[in-house]
C-alpha cells in the first residue's frame, strides 16, 4: 500500500509530502486549482511514467524549474505478513527522458519495473473515453491487467509490436516478400498475446460480475463482448494469408491482436449509449476495482484506485453505494473532492471512517 507521496517542483507543489495514507479510503479535499488533480496526476506519473493530462512533460514542472520529482513510499507485505518499506520515484526533466528509480536497485530502472511495483488505476473526468473512445483505450485497460498477472506478457507484447512495425513498414513500401517474411513470428506472438488476454478475461469475469451487481442496478444484465482482432472461427495464420492483398493495398496489417476490442453490453446494447453518465462512471469504477481485486486474489499483490473529482456526475445514492462497496473491497483508494463532506456522510456508521486530508496552495494538512 502507498504510505506517502513526496512532490517537488511538480505543478504547484514545492518540497511537499503527503504522509499517513491508510489501507482503506483516503480523501483529499480542496478548492479548484488547489492541487487535487495534480496529486492524482503525480501518482499516475509514478506508475506509468507519463501524465494523463498532457503529452508535454515540461508542463508538469513548476515554472522556472528544470525538473520535477515524484517519490512514493510503499509498504510491501512479505510471505510472513510483515511489511518492508520501499521507495520508488520518477525524475521528470523539461527535456529528455523520464528517469525512474527504486530503492531495490542502484541507478535508473525501466518504467515497467516501477509500474509492476505500483499497480494503480485512475478514474478521471476524461475516463469516459474507455467507453466512447477508440479501441486503443479498451486494449490499454485489458493489457494493464494482463501485464500485472502474466509475467511473460510484456516481452511477448514488445516482440509483437516490433514485428508489427517491421511488417507495416514493408507493406507501406509495397515490398511483399519483406512483409510476409514476418508472418510466422507475427502469428507466434499474436497467438500468445491473444491467449494471455483470453485467460485474463476469463479469470476476471467473476470479479466484474460481482462489482457490476453491487454498484449498478441489479436489473441490468451486463454482458462482455470480445473482438480478438480477426474472425473468431479462423486461425490467425489463415487470416493473415487471406488478407495479404488487402494489407498491401492498405499499407498496413489489418487483422491481428492490435485490433482487439472489448465491449460491455447492457441488455444487448453497447454500454456507452445504454447508461447515464453517472452509471457509466460507476461501471468504470467497478471494472477497475474488479481488476485490483483479481490482482490481489491471483498474485497476492495490492493495488490502489485513484478517483479524481469523485462526486462529479454521481448523485447521493450512487456515492453511498460506491463508498460502501469500496470499504468492503479491501482495495486502497484515494478520492479527491471539493469538500469531502458527501463522502464522509456516505460512510455513515459503517466501520472505520476514511482518512481526510485537505490541500490548499500546494500544501497538505490532515483534517
Amino acid at each position: 500500500m502507498i504510505e506517502s507521496v513526496y512532490l517537488n517542483c511538480f505543478r504547484n507543489f514545492r518540497d511537499e509530502c503527503l504522509e499517513g495514507l491508510v489501507e482503506g479510503i483516503n480523501i483529499v479535499s480542496g478548492g479548484n486549482a488547489s492541487g487535487k488533480s495534480s496529486l492524482a496526476e503525480a501518482l499516475f506519473f509514478a506508475s506509468r511514467g507519463r501524465s494523463f493530462r498532457t503529452h508535454r512533460n515540461s508542463e508538469v514542472i513548476t515554472r522556472g524549474e528544470k525538473e520535477a520529482i515524484v517519490n512514493v513510499g510503499i509498504a510491501v507485505p512479505d510471505l510472513y505478513g510483515e511489511s518492508t518499506r520501499l521507495n520508488i520515484g520518477v525524475g521528470i526533466p523539461s527535456r529528455g527522458r523520464v528517469r525512474a528509480r527504486s530503492s531495490r536497485e542502484e541507478g535508473d530502472v525501466p518504467i515497467s519495473s516501477i509500474a509492476e511495483i505500483l499497480p494503480l488505476q485512475l478514474v478521471a473526468p476524461n475516463s469516459h473515453v474507455l467507453l466512447e473512445g477508440s479501441p486503443e483505450y479498451r486494449r490499454q485497460f485489458v493489457d494493464w491487467g494482463v501485464f500485472h498477472v502474466e509475467h511473460d506478457y510484456v516481452n511477448s507484447w514488445r516482440s509483437f509490436n516490433r514485428i508489427l512495425k517491421q511488417r507495416n513498414a514493408a507493406l507501406k513500401l509495397g515490398n511483399s516478400s519483406a512483409a510476409f517474411a514476418w508472418d510466422e513470428s507475427f502469428v507466434n506472438y499474436g497467438e500468445k498475446i491473444n491467449e494471455f488476454r483470453r485467460r485474463y478475461l476469463e479469470g476476471i469475469r467473476p470479479w466484474l460480475e460481482e462489482a457490476f451487481e453491487s454498484l449498478l442496478d441489479a436489473a441490468l444484465t451486463i454482458e462482455i463482448s470480445i473482438n480478438q482482432g480477426w474472425q473468431k472461427e479462423m486461425a490467425l495464420k489463415d487470416q493473415l494469408i487471406r488478407s495479404r492483398e488487402q494489407d498491401l493495398r492498405l499499407g498496413f496489417t489489418y487483422y491481428g491482436p492490435q485490433r482487439f476490442d472489448l465491449r460491455f453490453l447492457v441488455g444487448g446494447i453497447d454500454w456507452s449509449t445504454a447508461l447515464s453518465r453517472g452509471e457509466q462512471k460507476l461501471l468504470i469504477c467497478a471494472a477497475n476495482i474488479a481488476q485490483l481485486k483479481h490482482l490481489k486474489d491471483s498474485k497476492g499483490s495490492w493495488g490502489i484506485l485513484v478517483v479524481d473529482d469523485f462526486t462529479a456526475e454521481l448523485d447521493g445514492t450512487r456515492q453511498k453505494r460506491f463508498v460502501r462497496y469500496l470499504m468492503g473491497s479491501g482495495v486502497q483508494s484515494l478520492l479527491t473532492d471539493l469538500d469531502g463532506k458527501g463522502l464522509i456522510e456516505s460512510v455513515g456508521n459503517r466501520g472505520e471512517s476514511p482518512i481526510m486530508f485537505h490541500v490548499e496552495h500546494g500544501r497538505f494538512t490532515r483534517t
